[in-house]
């Protein structure tokens, strides 16, 4: 496998970039808020892990450079916390906290972030 995360600062604005992780999760809800009353009961704190595989692409944007790109597939850890605020009855927004770390064949890389994502309950 590659190692990515062993670029240094030089040529890096000639390096793209793409990563694709397809992630199966486990979440787990706390729905205790959501048989209460007021504002409270719209809060249903949720903590998820998941793991799966990630597709780390690279193009070299140098001209005359061979191979221009590579990549290789990669497994990797990822983990939210947050809460779903509930809009209306069956629509909420769901904000976290998420932290991944993807294995190389040299040494892990890990990234920190938020997210959110707005869905719908059928």
């Amino acid at each position: 496998g590659l190692d990515f995360s062993k670029h240094g600062t030089d040529g890096v604005d000639f390096l793209s970039y793409l990563l694709i992780q397809i992630t199966p999760n486990i979440t787990y809800r706390y729905l205790e808020f959501r048989t209460g009353q007021g504002a409270l009961s719209r809060f249903v704190p949720f903590a998820s892990l998941g793991g799966g595989m990630t597709v780390i692409y690279v193009r070299d944007l140098r001209d005359g450079v061979y191979p221009d790109s590579y990549g290789a597939l990669s497994p990797h850890l990822r983990a939210e916390i947050g809460t779903d605020v509930y809009l209306k009855e069956r629509t909420y927004l769901r904000i976290g906290g998420v932290w991944t770390t993807v294995f190389q064949s040299g040494d892990a890389f890990s990234a920190a972030g938020a997210s959110i994502a707005c869905y719908y309950e059928l």
